[in-house]
């Protein structure tokens, strides 16, 4: 018996030699009958073997599809995140309007800060300072500040008449201090109410200056949960198309080793 196989195939060539025919092709065709299911039994064994890592790998896997889907539906409702988009939305139209509100509010707070100093300069100039002239939120002050003029002026005729001790000149200055205190009394009003109204345009400014503030870090916050969100969605479809590749070529690994029983 010499069985010699062929190179580069996976066939061999079997010959037997014996004085009696029949027995030569009897014992040639055993042997080849006993390699084919040498061969078949092998490659079974491998194909099972195979079936058997796949599935354990495919089981492994279903349970890493599952946990990492249910890591994404917990992130996703303990984050908020559930209606992103419309979260992001609403963000960004409240940044839009706090952004207006709040430079609206720094105008308004520079324009009293504007009259405040003002306001001040008045008070520490004194009522004869020439800035009453220029002053036009306070149409008493306009008033007085007139009248002042107007008493100057008669002061300033009375002299040329009467001489300083004269009851006309007297009364002349006294009604000009009276003016006069009532436009110091005036202003001090005014800037208090100036002041008080200056503190309220800063508190307004500052308040809505932190809400900018804690809107920008909402905005920051949310991208962070984005990133998370999309991190564990990434996991979920690689996991599940990893899963579904191994499950084929189970499926195909199965095949064929039923294709090859037969």
């Amino acid at each position: 018996v010499q069985v010699e196989p062929k190179r580069n195939t996976r066939l061999v060539d079997i010959k037997v030699q014996d004085p009696d025919p029949g027995l030569a092709a009897e014992v040639a065709n055993g042997i080849a009958r006993a390699y084919a299911r040498f061969n078949l039994e092998n490659k079974l064994n491998s194909t099972r073997d195979a079936l058997v890592w796949l599935s354990e790998q495919m089981n492994e896997l279903k349970a890493k599809v599952q946990d990492s889907e249910v890591a994404l539906q917990k992130y996703r409702e303990k984050s908020g995140m559930v209606g992103i988009e419309q979260q992001r939305n609403i963000t960004a139209q409240k940044t839009v309007e706090l952004n207006k509100a709040y430079l609206d509010a720094q105008a308004q707070r520079l324009g009293v800060e504007s009259r405040l100093r003002e306001l001040t300069s008045l008070a520490k100039g004194g009522v004869q300072s020439g800035l009453l002239l220029a002053y036009r939120d306070s149409p008493l002050i306009q008033k007085l500040t007139a009248e002042s003029s107007d008493l100057e002026v008669q002061l300033s005729k009375a002299l040329k008449i009467y001489k300083e001790k004269h009851p006309e000149v007297l009364k002349i200055r006294s009604q000009m201090e009276q003016v006069q205190e009532r436009m110091r009394q005036e202003v001090q009003t005014a800037l208090r109410s100036v002041e008080a109204e200056y503190k309220v345009a800063k508190a307004r400014e500052d308040a809505l200056a932190a809400r900018i503030d804690a809107v920008k870090r909402e905005t920051l916050d949310l991208n962070e949960k984005e990133i998370q969100y999309a991190a564990l969605q990434r996991e979920v479809g690689s996991n599940q198309q990893l899963y579904d590749v191994v499950l084929k070529r189970v499926k195909e690994t199965g095949l064929s080793g039923g294709l090859e029983t037969n």
